[in-house]
């Protein structure tokens, strides 16, 4: 389910059901919620592999709330060569290409080398913070991708860092999987 808070994208604020290709931005980004380089907030069923290809940014994305990416704030969907080279900052869910993703989403030759820090916000408890994805809630892949940034945080609460994801929320059955 999609809700109605605010969304900051670089180019794009929010979008559903439309495959997305060679966008590349440099500005920063502020915003509340769902706050991502590219693409605030991104809602596409996992459909055909790179079906999204070649996001990146290379701004500074800020956040005073949950779900902040280098790409997006929220990816729901599959993508290849994504990448971010500035800084993320925010609250809760916070990643080098993704702040979170609620569905299956495949990300494959995507990189990070943002500095990735959380801050104190609007949010008390613990926060997901990944190099590449901060909270996935379902299977999925990452697959030949890399972190190469630095995490840290002046929040206080649980922080849970991850290299590639902070926190996995997962069944047995269908696995998020990571492959180099």
């Amino acid at each position: 389910s999609v809700d109605n808070s605010p969304a900051a994208g670089g180019a794009i604020g929010r979008t559903f059901a439309t495959s997305v290709w060679d966008i590349h931005t440099a500005g920063n980004v502020e915003g509340i919620h769902n706050v991502g380089g590219v693409i605030g907030s991104f809602y596409l069923e996992p459909s055909e592999d790179c079906a999204t290809d070649e996001l990146t940014s290379s701004g500074d994305i800020m956040g005073v709330g949950e779900s902040v990416g280098g790409v997006a704030g929220v990816l729901d969907a599959d993508v290849c060569r994504a990448g971010s080279t500035g800084s993320v900052s925010g609250a809760f869910w916070l990643g080098g290409i993704a702040g979170m993703s609620s569905v299956e989403a495949h990300c494959d030759r995507c990189f990070s080398s943002a500095n990735i820090v959380a801050i104190e916000g609007e949010f008390t408890g613990s926060t997901g913070i990944g190099g590449l994805w901060g909270y996935a809630d379902g299977a999925g892949t990452l697959s030949n991708s890399v972190f190469t940034g630095r995490i840290t945080s002046t929040a206080s609460g649980t922080n849970l860092f991850g290299g590639l994801m902070g926190v996995s929320v997962i069944n047995d059955e269908h696995p998020m999987e990571a492959h180099h």
